[in-house]
This record gives structure tokens, sequence and C-alpha cells, in this order.
């Protein structure tokens, strides 16, 4: 029965903090995506990437979707994968789902999603090549050590709410 599934399944993660949380559904769809593309493992995932980067087409899709609600019991939209165009973005959707809005974070935009898959793949020695490191470090440096959640020393609002655009136009100081 689907609804004993989702309640066995915020028993098992009812104990963990939001983070941790976020961690073990991220991985439970890096392990179900892993499952229907064939991949050899969930390292094969990256949870910022989009879907359709990693040749999932309409029939994956629904496979996916399939997979996912059976193993968490919640009835997902059959646009789930095109909704939520990454894999860090559904484990989002399946936190809110399953504990609430709170949990789920905030939500990225696909350009967001897609920016920050991106960025993940790009080396050390790639940023210093391009000039950007220095500038990266600065940016870090401008907010006198503070995470980046919090707001932007200069003024410039909180990273957080910043779209992809802004988010570059910072980096390079007011460049665009």
């Amino acid at each position: 029965d689907a609804g004993e599934i989702t309640a066995a399944l915020r028993a098992r993660l009812a104990g963990l903090d939001d983070t941790e949380r976020g961690t073990r559904l991220l991985e439970l769809v890096r392990e179900t995506t892993a499952t229907v593309l064939r991949y050899p493992s969930a390292a094969n995932v990256e949870p910022g990437r989009a879907f359709n980067e990693m040749g999932v087409d309409s029939l994956i899709a629904v496979e996916l979707r399939n997979e996912l609600g059976a193993l968490t019991g919640l009835r997902l939209p059959a646009t789930l994968v095109f909704d939520h165009p990454t894999p860090a973005a559904i484990a989002r959707l399946l936190a809110g789902e399953l504990f609430g809005a709170e949990a789920a974070g905030p939500a990225l935009s696909a350009d967001e999603a897609k920016v920050r898959g991106f960025l993940s793949t790009v080396t050390l020695s790639q940023l210093r090549a391009a000039g950007l490191m220095d500038i990266l470090l600065r940016a870090a440096d401008a907010q006198g050590g503070q995470p980046a959640e919090s707001a932007v020393a200069d003024g410039d609002g909180d990273v957080r709410s910043m779209d992809a655009d802004e988010l570059v136009r910072l980096v390079l100081g007011g460049e665009s």
C-alpha cells in the first residue's frame, strides 16, 4: 500500500536533520536514475545535471517517475522530470512532499539548475586558466568569510535570491 510505503520512508528519515534527509533523498533519486538509465552506479548521476542532458526521454521519464513513486509511495506527476529537471530538484520536491514545504528548501529555476550543474563540472585549474579563480576568491572574501547564504557585504542583496545573471554580474564586479 502506498500509504504504508510513504509512512515507512518518513519514519526512516524523520530522525535526521534537514541536510542529512536531503542527502538521503538525493541518493535515492540518483540511485533510481542510475538504474533506469542503466548506469553502472549512482556516482555517474550528477545532482545538478539536467535529465535531458543525461539522455532521459519521455519513456525513461515515465519509468523514473514510476520507480520513484513506488519507492516513496507518493503519487508523482507525469511531468516530473520536466517540472523538476535535475536529480537535486526532484530530491527537493520529495522532501517537500514528505516533510512540508520548509524541508524542500528554495526551488531552483531550470536555468539556475543548469548553471549549477555546469559549474559542478568545472575544475579549479579551468577556473584559474580562465582567470576566474581570483575573481571568485575576491567575491568570497568580500563577504568577510560568511557563508554564501548570508547577505552580500556590499549591499547587492541576498545571494540565494539572485538569478544566474545577477550572480555572474556580482562575480565579475558589475560587468555583464
